[in-house]
């Protein structure tokens, strides 16, 4: 897919591996991360959010995946516009992406990032836990995610307004932000897949105590698959009702994720 389709230089290399893994069942991360000249490791953790690329590093995987020239250049503003060594640096690569993409003029890339990567939201809900700490130490730390990501998410929930400072600490402002145009797909289908990590993760590492995994397996028609997820908004609404009516004037000491997937596992003839 041309870059010109992406405000994201990781849901450009996610879809990458995706259309790579379409054509071989046997190809996986440590086989892109060969192709790319990069650990394994290292690149889950990009993947991930948890580290970024430097300059160099982005035209050496841009050539390894040969990239035309020209959007070259896009990969390597995607990756400046978040890593880039100072803020005049990111800054002057957002506003090329603006200057080129008409979609990023529309929906801005801070909008862009809020709706397509987990911790923005987790951010906000750290916030109301008790000893919360105003610092991307803190937050790293809390959420397994780098320092600079840590850094850089804060500091797009205060341009967004969605975060405030108070004295040495944050708090949540009380605007209700919804972006300037129809959510992107590709922000989207990044936000649902790393949160499927995540449940990943939680099903590995974490007690069953602490989780509940639950699934139904029927055969339907599908002529009543749009029934069905209107109930599956309904009971999110519902879910979140129940939250709010069981919330106490007391600290909270934790950040959990109630997700719902419904798919298809027939294959198309």
């Amino acid at each position: 897919m041309p870059l010109e389709r992406y405000l994201s230089y990781r849901h450009f290399l996610a879809d990458e591996l995706k259309k790579r893994q379409s054509n071989d069942r046997n190809y996986s991360v440590r086989s892109f991360a060969k192709e790319l000249e990069i650990r394994s490791s290292r690149l889950t953790e990009i993947l991930h959010g948890k580290v970024g690329l430097s300059e160099d590093r982005a035209v050496v995987v841009a050539e390894r995946l040969k990239i035309p020239d020209e959007e070259k250049k896009i990969f390597v503003d995607l990756v400046q516009s978040v890593h880039g060594r100072g803020t005049v640096t990111r800054k002057i690569a957002i506003e090329r992406l603006r200057q080129r993409f008409p979609e990023a003029r529309e929906l801005q890339l801070d909008e862009f990032e809020l709706i397509a990567d987990w911790y923005h939201l987790a951010i906000m809900e750290l916030i109301d836990l008790e000893g919360f700490q105003g610092n991307a130490d803190f937050i790293s730390k809390k959420l397994n995610v780098s320092i600079e990501t840590a850094t850089q998410a804060l500091e797009r929930l205060m341009r967004l307004g969605l975060v405030v400072r108070d004295g040495d600490s944050f708090r949540r402002s009380e605007i209700n932000r919804t972006t300037t145009q129809d959510i992107s797909s590709s922000a989207i289908r990044s936000y649902h897949r790393q949160l499927l990590d995540k449940a990943e993760q939680a099903l590995e590492e974490r007690n069953v105590t602490e989780r509940d995994f639950s699934s139904v397996v029927f055969s339907i028609r599908k002529e009543k698959i749009p029934v069905l997820k209107e109930f599956i908004q309904r009971l999110c609404q519902e879910f979140d009702r129940e939250l709010e009516q069981q919330s106490e004037p007391v600290p909270k000491d934790s950040v959990y994720c109630f997700s719902t997937q419904f798919f298809e596992l027939t294959e198309k003839a």
